[in-house]
């Protein structure tokens, strides 16, 4: 079976950000009691997860990993940027916590268990798991692109605007730089005038994230 390797340390905090955007978000909103961890299921467990997600939720003193879900019992390497993956019952006993097939069988057995899911399955499911993480009452945050189509997204926004005490989150880590965040407060309030048209240029070279690999 492949071993993992520790993904860069830099990897890790850029990770981080929307970890820690989305717990402060949710804390903000007060949809999190203060003294209580933050408890996540993760739906999709190949490269993207095992690189970024699992390590930093695993360890943030506030968020508590609490069950993987995949059906493949060894996940797809997609997104993994130091290109090796873990099988399911290796990451499964790495982690320390259980792995269900399917979310409903996640669900059926620990609901209770949960304050929100985070979905870093193939963009086709979103929808769906989406849709069904809303109706369980859970707050979601969805590994970008949030939708395969607009139809979708306008469907889980419309789900998630039924229950606004539930967070929907997309995740971007630039939607929390400070740049992002002062230009949009700059459009809010009128800085700038009617925005009709933007042009935006964004580079973000990767090789950074290698840095002491």
């Amino acid at each position: 079976m492949l071993s993992a390797a520790p993904p860069p340390k830099a990897l890790l905090l850029a990770g981080a950000a929307a970890a820690v955007a989305a717990l402060v978000y949710l804390r903000r909103r007060r949809a999190l009691p203060p003294a209580r961890r933050a408890r996540i299921a993760v739906v999709g467990c190949g490269g993207w997860a095992q690189g970024w997600h699992l390590p930093n939720i695993s360890n943030r003193p506030d968020a508590q990993l609490v069950a993987l879900v995949d059906p493949a019992d060894d996940p797809g390497a997609g997104g993994c940027l130091h290109g090796r993956v873990e099988s399911m019952s290796d990451l499964a006993a790495r982690y320390g916590v259980p792995r269900y097939k399917t979310l409903q069988a996640l669900l059926e057995e620990r609901r209770d268990e949960l304050d929100g899911v985070l979905v870093a399955a193939p963009h086709g499911h979103h929808c769906s798991l989406g849709l069904a993480v809303l109706e369980a009452g859970l707050h979601l945050l969805l590994e970008k692109p949030m939708c395969a189509d607009v139809g979708e997204a306008r469907a889980l926004a419309a789900a998630a605007a039924a229950s606004p005490q539930l967070a929907l989150l997309v995740n971007n880590t630039a939607n929390w730089q400070p740049g992002f965040l002062e230009a949009r407060k700059a459009v809010r309030q009128g800085v700038l005038g009617e925005v009709r048209s933007v042009s935006c240029v964004f580079a973000a070279p990767l090789g950074w994230l290698f840095e002491g690999a």
